[in-house]
């Protein structure tokens, strides 16, 4: 917000309308529901996990992975 120098009302609508046009875009592309848990494998929170720990995660989950199929 301070970057850019608008209120809070302002950053809150200028990232619902871009969310918008992701959801449309995914949906329009691709004929899928970006909200749906069922089309993502892993999904890992990055404000509470550290980065080293993300590339683990990824990692560790492309190796079991390649070992199922």
């Amino acid at each position: 917000m301070a970057l850019q120098q608008i209120s809070f009302s302002e950053a809150r609508s200028r990232i619902e309308h871009t969310d918008l046009g992701r959801h449309r875009f995914v949906k329009s592309h691709f004929n899928r529901d970006i909200d749906d848990p069922y089309d993502y494998n892993l999904v890992i929170n990055t404000e509470r996990v550290l980065p080293a720990t993300a590339v683990s995660l990824v990692l560790d989950g492309l190796r079991q992975k390649s070992t199922t199929q």
